[in-house]
């Protein structure tokens, strides 16, 4: 019974962990990847639970290796919530409450410190959970619950297509990114306009829109469009934008052939390039990427979106576009 609370417990914290706001402060505290982390490590614990519980009632290695994986969940709860009361916090600021006074003492007088401290929480909660993962492959325990939710995550894909008519309110962020795009066609380097702006705003959306619009069309030789996500895979998004330009799969390809054949489609092509929804905060990963993506004819562009001011000022080479919520009047 107390394994099924447990079990119940890290799925609450799963879900928490994959929440937009979540997201959102990981990104602007920096702790993204440490978040990451611990929310897959959460989920190898999870999907053993069961198995863990049955071989408990005749190994007593096992029990003390459950109260161990609890104490941590529990720890890890509580940090999720300091984390959820912070998300909350922020959303009531947005709408002028005064809760923003309340809370000033705590973050905004000493914002650093406050950030500092979560961080280092979040990483002593992670280690202590490595370390009961190290143990847990002592046991062998089956597989009997599969988090799907991590799955389905990595599947999640965004396309080119928008039916325009079903949207509103974005006419003039359209314009003002295509806009971007003409000061900057006669650029010797291939410009890189950054799309900023929380999550469910309409980046995705704002970039299709520019993406299927009529100058842009009829303006490039190539348009190309990858769904980076959080899994900032160079040899991945290669293939993909390989694979679209010759419409072909090139899962089985190595990285010395598809840059060789990525060189070989660019090459001389005037080219518009859409990486949509970027998570990536390494500047080396993404100087490698932008040095293969500095062929092509002059004119060439690519658009990023990213819910991140950081991962735009690492890859943008224009002012970024801040895209805002809709007017009452576009609603």
């Amino acid at each position: 019974m107390a394994e099924l609370i447990l079990l119940n417990l890290a799925g609450k914290i799963l879900l928490k962990l994959r929440s937009s706001d979540f997201q959102q402060i990981g990104l602007e505290w920096g702790v993204t990847k440490e978040l990451r982390k611990l929310e897959k490590t959460i989920s190898t614990v999870r999907n053993v639970l069961l198995d863990a519980q049955e071989q408990q009632v005749s190994n007593l290695a096992v029990r003390e290796w459950l109260q161990w994986l609890k104490d941590i969940v529990y720890d890890a709860d509580n940090l999720v919530d300091e984390f959820a009361t912070e998300a909350l916090r922020r959303q009531v600021e947005i709408h002028g409450s005064t809760v923003r006074e309340v809370w000033y003492f705590f973050t905004r007088s000493n914002p650093f410190k406050f950030r500092f401290g979560m961080g280092r929480k979040i990483k002593d909660v992670r280690d202590r959970l490595d370390e009961v993962v190290a143990d847990m492959k002592d046991f062998k325990f089956a597989v009997k619950f599969v988090d799907r939710q991590v799955q389905i995550r990595g599947r999640e894909e965004t396309g080119s297509f928008v039916c325009s008519t079903d949207i509103y309110g974005r006419e003039n962020d359209k314009e003002a990114v295509i806009q971007l795009l003409m000061s900057t066609i006669d650029e010797k380097n291939v410009p890189i306009i950054p799309i900023v702006g929380m999550g469910g705003l309409g980046k995705t959306t704002l970039a299709q829109l520019v993406y299927n619009d009529n100058w842009v069309t009829s303006q490039f030789d190539q348009r190309l469009w990858v769904c980076v996500s959080d899994d900032f895979d160079r040899k991945r998004i290669i293939a993909n934008i390989v694979g679209m330009a010759t419409n072909t799969n090139c899962d089985n390809l190595g990285i010395e052939e598809l840059q060789s054949h990525l060189q070989q489609i660019l090459g001389d092509s005037k080219y518009f390039l859409v990486l949509d929804n970027v998570w990536n905060e390494d500047r080396v990963e993404w100087i490698k990427l932008r040095d293969l993506l500095k062929v092509g004819a002059r004119g060439s562009s690519i658009v990023v979106t990213t819910r991140s001011k950081t991962v735009a000022t690492i890859m943008g080479t224009v002012s970024l576009f801040d895209l805002r919520g809709l007017s009452d009047d576009d609603c």
